[in-house]
C-alpha cells in the first residue's frame, strides 16, 4: 500500500519571484518537503520581483492584494499591478477607499508608530482574498495542516482566521520578531497594544517556529509557548559552481545596511591602512551589494574611502552567490542594539556555504559571533585596532598564497548541519507531530 503524502498549506506573502531572504526560505521548504512526505501548496500574492523560480511539481496559488505602503512608495506590488484593484475587498466601493487613502496621507506622522505600521503598512489588503482562497482549499480536502510565515503579520492574521473556521492544525513561524522587533521604534502605549494584538492573533496557534535560540526565548516569554528552531541554512546545489577569486584583495557585503549595523570600525581601520600606504585601489577593495543606503554613503564621505569602497545595487540571488564566492573575505555587520543580538540571519549561512572567511564586525555576545567561532568559519572583532591587525595579516597571506588559507572553510560535519535539506527535514519532524 502506497501512503499518500501529507499536505500543508504554506501562507507566505514573501515568495519568488520576490528577491529576499524570506522568499528564498519558503521556496526551499517547498522544494525539499516532498522528500520528507509532505506535499506543499503555496498561498501567496501576485508576482513581485525577478528571482527565478523552479518548483514545477508544487501548486502555487496567487491572489490579488493591496498594500498601502507599496501604493505610496510606487515599488513593485499593488501600485504597479493594474490587475490588482485598489480596494481591499470587492465589496468596498472604490470611492471610499480613495477617501481612506487621502486620509492616510495626512496621517503619516501617526502611522509611523509601531501599532499603526502593523495595521496599515503591512499588506492587510491581502487578508480577504487569502482567507477566501485558503478556506476553499481546506474545504476541498487538500490540506492537513496550515503553516504561516512572518513577516508580514498579515500571514498570521490569515492563518488564525482559517484555524478559527476549520480547526485545522496551525504552525506559525517568526523569521523575525513582531511586536518585540528592536529594529523598529517602540513607544508607549502603542508598544503594549501591539504586543496584546500579537498575543491575541497567536492564541489559536498550535506551534511556534523561529530561527535562533534567543528569539525562541523571547517568543516563549510573550506567548507562553515553546518555539522550535529551524535555521535558515543554505542549498548545497546553489554553491556547487567553482568561481575563481578576484585578483585583488576583495571584501564583500551583500544585503541591507541598517544604521544600527555600523561598519565604522572597519572603515576606521581601512582609513588607517590607506594613510600609511598599506593598501591602495590597485590591490584592495570593499564592495557593498545592498539596497539603497544614504547612511552608508555618508560614512564613505566621512572616512574619505570612495576610492576603496564601492557601493552597488542589490543583485539577484544567483549573482549574489557569484559575488560571494569570488571574494577574498566576506563582511558581516553585527547589531549595535543589544535586543537584536539573537538574530541569525540567512546571510551568515550563505557566507558559510561560500567557503570564504568571514570578518564579523560584532560584539562577542552576539549569537552570530558564537556561531562563527563554533563553525570555525571566520573571525570576530569590534575594535578598530583588532580589525587593523586582522587585515594586515590577511593581506600578507593573500600576497603569498592568493587566498586566505589560515581561515577558509568550516569542517564538512558542521556545514552539513545547516543545509536547507537538513533544516526542511527538521521542519517535517515538527509537522509530523500534528498529523499522523
Amino acid at each position: 500500500m502506497i501512503r499518500r503524502k501529507k499536505r500543508v498549506l504554506i501562507i507566505s506573502f514573501e515568495f519568488p519571484p520576490a528577491n529576499n531572504p524570506g522568499a528564498l526560505r519558503i521556496s526551499k521548504f517547498a522544494q525539499f518537503l516532498p522528500e520528507f512526505g509532505w506535499e506543499p501548496t503555496i498561498l501567496t500574492v501576485e508576482k513581485r520581483g525577478e528571482l527565478p523560480l523552479s518548483l514545477s511539481n508544487t501548486e502555487i496559488i496567487r491572489t490579488k492584494y493591496f498594500s498601502i505602503k507599496e501604493f505610496f512608495s510606487g515599488k513593485d506590488g499593488a501600485a504597479k499591478h493594474t490587475k490588482v484593484p485598489i480596494q481591499p475587498a470587492d465589496t468596498v466601493p472604490k470611492s471610499e477607499v480613495n477617501i481612506a487613502i487621502r486620509a492616510l496621507q495626512w496621517l503619516r506622522p501617526i502611522y509611523k508608530l509601531p501599532l499603526i505600521l502593523t495595521l496599515v503598512l503591512d499588506p492587510q489588503g491581502w487578508y480577504p482574498y487569502a482567507v477566501k482562497k485558503g478556506l476553499e482549499i481546506v474545504s476541498a480536502g487538500k490540506v492537513d495542516l496550515v503553516f504561516s510565515s512572518y513577516s508580514p503579520s498579515t500571514c498570521h492574521f490569515i492563518a488564525s482566521r482559517i484555524k478559527q473556521k476549520t480547526k485545522i492544525p496551525w504552525i506559525a513561524e517568526f523569521r523575525d520578531l513582531w511586536a518585540m522587533n528592536a529594529n523598529e521604534s517602540k513607544t508607549q502605549p502603542f508598544h503594549f497594544l501591539e504586543k496584546q494584538l500579537e498575543k491575541r492573533v497567536m492564541q489559536r496557534c498550535d506551534q511556534l517556529i523561529t530561527v535562533s535560540e534567543p528569539l525562541a526565548v523571547k517568543l516563549k516569554e510573550l506567548h507562553g509557548k515553546e518555539a522550535e528552531i529551524i535555521y535558515n541554512g543554505f542549498d548545497e546545489e546553489d554553491y556547487a559552481v567553482i568561481i575563481p577569486l578576484t585578483p585583488k584583495f576583495t571584501i564583500t557585503y551583500t544585503g541591507t545596511i541598517y544604521e544600527n549595523r555600523d561598519p565604522s570600525p572597519l572603515f576606521e581601520a581601512v582609513s588607517f591602512l590607506k594613510i600609511n600606504g598599506k593598501i591602495s585601489p590597485d590591490n584592495f577593495e570593499i564592495r557593498f551589494y545592498e539596497f539603497e543606503s544614504s547612511f552608508l554613503r555618508n560614512l564613505l564621505l566621512k572616512y574619505d574611502l570612495k576610492d576603496l569602497v564601492k557601493v552597488f545595487p542589490a543583485v539577484p540571488y544567483k549573482e549574489c552567490i557569484k559575488k560571494q564566492k569570488e571574494s577574498t573575505v566576506l563582511l558581516f555587520l553585527g547589531w549595535k542594539d543589544p535586543h537584536e543580538t539573537g538574530n541569525l540571519t540567512s546571510k551568515i549561512f550563505e557566507y558559510l556555504a561560500s567557503g570564504r572567511p568571514i570578518l564579523s564586525v560584532s560584539s562577542e555576545d552576539e549569537a552570530v559571533s558564537k556561531f562563527i567561532k563554533d563553525a570555525k568559519c571566520g573571525v570576530v572583532a569590534l575594535k578598530t585596532q583588532d580589525i587593523e591587525n586582522i587585515l594586515i595579516s590577511w593581506i600578507e597571506e593573500f600576497k603569498r598564497y592568493q587566498a586566505i588559507i589560515s581561515c577558509n572553510r568550516a569542517p564538512e560535519i558542521i556545514r552539513s548541519k545547516f543545509t536547507r535539506r537538513e533544516q526542511t527535514r527538521r521542519l517535517a519532524d515538527v509537522l509530523n507531530k500534528y498529523v499522523v
